[in-house]
């Protein structure tokens, strides 16, 4: 396969699960937000304009004058401080000529309709000789299920409806307040909705953007730029280098270039340019239990750039450098405190050290070598000649 194909391929996979998640992400956005474009263009309907068997979830605008009682709230506590807040308030308006429905607020609307309900039963007691109190609302109709509707027909059951009557006159719907389309305002700002919905677009195009990168070889762009930079260099040079590469996976180290992925981008590194490689192994714990070991090869250039390069466990890591031992001779292999400090404080002075250490070490091994084997053929030429006496001896005893 061409290189570029195999990294193109490699970028693919890598980016998938990512892309699809953000499309995920867009099309829930669209879901709560173009049907409220949707309702803010065609605006809302009044609800007394709507007959009570057509309410279904029309985006509506009407005025509260009557309220009949709160007959629950949504109460959050927070896990940290312990405190609980009411987020939600939920209140029974009548409808129609009979029937009713409810409405949800947030609480500082529930004030002005506790207002309204105070007024509501002094009318209806014969205290009052109507309501002065108005909330004006606008929201979208939602059809109640679970907890929300049992409160709410146990609201008309305390209150002396018979089942029948229930089921003529207590709808099962609400108006949210500050609803638009699935997404509420509690601000009173319907109008955010459309900026909501550019976020979807923007998210949409992001994860378009990615498949198209991905398909076209957009992730290879350090390679490319790679090769432009350098016109001794061709890309026929660097694909002919990696099929013939060492792969570790995540990484293949050939004759003169290595070649990896750091998550769907692709990198580039010229052998020679590389001076201190090392292994780095992580350990990972969660609430003090170890969950795991990790390993990479840790790339140092000298640029002082570093390429940490994950691997599948630490032979591969080693194998990684024993390949760098004969591909990158001038590279200085394995970890040590001092090494970093040298290599932070000058680059080529560390490498020159380690290099001068090296050829010392080699020297070393070589005299040492040498030593041995001098010694060892003495004792062959001693072993020879003590033979070759005892033969001699041995024939002289078969003459006699």
């Amino acid at each position: 396969m061409d290189m570029f194909q195999e990294l193109k391929k490699k970028s693919w996979k890598k980016s998938i699960l990512a892309t699809i998640i953000i499309l995920a992400v867009a099309v829930l956005i669209w879901l709560n937000s173009l049907d409220g474009v949707f309702d803010l263009i065609m605006g809302p309907q009044t609800l007394e304009e709507i007959e009570v068997e057509d309410i279904n979830s029309q985006y509506v605008e009407t005025d509260i004058y009557f309220v009949m009682d709160c007959f629950a709230e949504y109460v959050t506590k927070s896990s940290q401080t312990n405190i609980e807040r009411t987020q939600w308030l939920y209140y029974i308006i009548p409808v129609g000529d009979e029937e009713y429905m409810a409405v949800r607020v947030n609480p500082a609307v529930g004030d002005i309709l506790d207002d309204i309900c105070d007024e509501t039963w002094d009318y209806l007691s014969g205290y009052a000789n109507g309501t002065y109190t108005t909330y004006h609302m606008t929201g979208k109709i939602t059809r109640m299920s679970g907890e929300e509707l049992t409160h709410y027909y146990d609201w008309f059951e305390e209150a002396g409806f018979t089942q029948a009557e229930i089921d003529q006159y207590a709808l099962p719907y609400m108006i949210q307040n500050n609803m638009v389309g699935g997404a509420v305002f509690s601000a009173g700002v319907p109008e955010a909705i459309v900026p909501f919905a550019i976020v979807g677009l923007l998210f949409f195009v992001w994860g378009v953007v990615r498949i198209v990168k991905a398909a076209t070889g957009g992730y290879q762009k350090n390679i490319k730029n790679f090769i432009l930079k350098n016109p001794g260099i061709s890309g026929e040079m660097v694909s002919a280098d990696y099929a013939a590469a060492e792969d570790l996976g995540a990484m293949k180290i050939g004759r003169l270039f290595t070649v990896f992925n750091k998550g769907k981008k692709s990198y580039i590194l010229k052998n020679e340019e590389i001076a201190w490689a090392y292994l780095q192994r992580t350990t990972h714990r969660r609430n003090g239990v170890h969950t795991g070991t990790t390993y990479a090869v840790v790339l140092r250039t000298m640029d002082k750039k570093m390429y940490t390069i994950g691997l599948a466990n630490e032979d591969m890591v080693m194998r990684a450098l024993e390949q760098y031992a004969i591909v990158a001779p001038g590279a200085v292999l394995g970890y040590s405190e001092d090494r970093k400090k040298a290599y932070n404080a000058d680059v080529a002075s560390f490498v020159r050290k380690e290099q001068e250490l090296r050829a010392a070490a080699e020297a070393e091994a070589r005299a040492a070598r040498a030593v041995a084997e001098a010694e060892a053929e003495a004792r062959a030429k001693s072993e020879a000649a003590v033979s070759e006496e005892a033969s001699d001896v041995t024939k002289r005893d078969e003459s006699l």
